[in-house]
């Protein structure tokens, strides 16, 4: 038995699952962090590095902690 961790980083969320995987993939846990979109100017659009990274980490840990 093993198990997948899938990420997506999107412009507004980040979401994590973990699949267990056997003869197929079966979910146990999935969730999603938002993060900021900033405008600094008009038809400008930033993210900040280090929230990304902080929320990247708290869904991984919040999956980490439903899965075990």
């Amino acid at each position: 038995m093993s198990k997948i961790v899938a990420i997506d980083i999107g412009s507004s969320a980040i979401k994590s699952c973990v699949f267990e995987y056997t003869d197929s993939a079966h979910l146990l846990y999935g969730n999603t962090v938002n993060i900021s979109l900033y405008s600094p100017k008009p038809d400008y659009a930033e993210h900040n590095a280090n929230q990304i990274w902080e929320s990247l980490t708290k869904s991984i840990k919040a999956d980490e902690n439903n899965v075990n």
